[in-house]
């Protein structure tokens, strides 16, 4: 099944950010290609333990993912400010939590979006010292999704802050209407993805379409 097109969201205001930096146009290629590789296979697919959370976080494969190693770059060179939100109307983008919505509240899809951004991994206790790359939030009353049909587990602003390895080519879950296959799998999904979601990029690093989770199948 080909993947739709994103939908950007146009409403709301921009994240407000610094000039970005020069890019010489080699160096942004390497940027692009670093961020659209994925060399860790999907989390979904692998069941998210074996991936993360048997091993030391040096030893991860994620956290030694191209998508990991320039975080941390960009981190210690004190840049991550200059990351970009790209925002996806009625879509949800996969990736490992490293906060979970159901207790982390925002009031819109930019604030979820600020709170990646400044999301600080050694501060944190989830996961493995994971940066944040990619947010989902619930601007509805309830937000479906296939593994967690449960409609009171993402409610009304709900905001799910993940990592996710290429997150220039995301993983994505739902996008727009849902299929047929879908709906009469799931008797209670509705008939559109209800949720916003997005990545943060560099500068220049396009979004691409993306390709199916694994969950889109579950």
């Amino acid at each position: 099944e080909n993947i739709s097109r994103p939908r950007l969201l146009t409403s709301g205001q921009p994240l407000v950010l610094p000039a970005p930096p020069h890019h010489a146009k080699g160096d942004l290629a390497n940027v692009a290609s670093a961020l659209s590789s994925r060399v860790c296979g999907s989390p979904a697919n692998q069941g998210y333990a074996r991936l993360v959370y048997p091993l030391a976080p040096s030893s991860s494969c994620l956290a030694q993912s191209p998508t990991a190693l320039w975080h941390q770059q960009v981190s210690a060179a004190g840049r991550q400010e200059v990351l970009e939100p790209h925002y996806e109307q009625a879509a949800l983008y996969d990736g490992l939590a490293v906060a979970w919505g159901h207790t982390n509240k925002k009031a819109s899809v930019e604030e979820c979006a600020a709170q990646c951004l400044h999301f600080k991994p050694a501060q944190e206790k989830m996961q493995i010292g994971l940066p944040c790359n990619a947010f989902a939030f619930c601007p509805d009353g309830a937000c479906w999704e296939p593994e967690h049909p449960n409609p009171d587990v993402s409610t009304r602003g709900s905001c799910w802050l993940k990592f996710t390895e290429a997150p220039a080519n995301p993983e994505v879950i739902l996008r727009s209407n849902l299929p047929g296959w879908m709906r009469a799998k799931h008797k209670d999904a509705p008939k559109q993805a209800k949720w916003q979601t997005g990545v943060l990029l560099p500068p220049g690093v396009k979004l691409k379409n993306g390709t199916y989770s694994p969950r889109h199948w579950w």
